[in-house]
């Protein structure tokens, strides 16, 4: 059995939560997030689908705050810590090709649950969803630390 101590240990020995990507282009990323959301918060005015641009605004900026905070090093840095603890860590490559492709499949099916509610919407809202489903498996496989891919 794992102790939780241990695994905090081992987290903190590969990440800390500092600014990820202090550069312009991090910074302007930051931005576009921010903007993104305050944009689909001004859709949801005059929107039949007002909760779809609610959720996507939420969900924006929890990527801009992700962005420098940089959470997905600290989840790439568990999984590592998990599989030296649990002794899997030479057979890591067959749980990331799993896990990306369980995130494959899950946007897939989250794009098709997400245009059938949404079918009598997808002129308001149809260029959004995809690009935020583009979006989330994109950022979802970088999260899997499959950098060689």
């Amino acid at each position: 059995m794992i102790s939780a101590t241990a695994l905090r240990s081992c987290i903190a020995e590969q990440w800390s939560p500092t600014i990820g990507d202090p550069s312009v282009i991090g910074w302007l990323t930051v931005a576009a997030y921010g903007f993104a959301a305050l944009l689909c918060l001004r859709a949801r005015r005059n929107s039949h689908v007002r909760w779809f641009w609610l959720i996507l605004a939420l969900l924006l900026f929890a990527l801009m705050v992700n962005k420098q905070l940089d959470l997905q090093s600290a989840l790439t840095a568990s999984a590592r810590c998990l599989s030296q603890m649990q002794g899997w860590y030479e057979d890591r490559r067959s749980v990331q090709i799993g896990f990306i492709l369980v995130v494959v499949f899950s946007d897939f099916w989250i794009a098709l649950v997400s245009l059938w509610f949404l079918r009598k919407h997808l002129r308001e809202v149809g260029i959004a969803l995809i690009g935020f489903v583009t979006l989330i498996c994109f950022v979802m496989i970088r999260a899997a630390g499959f950098h060689n891919f």
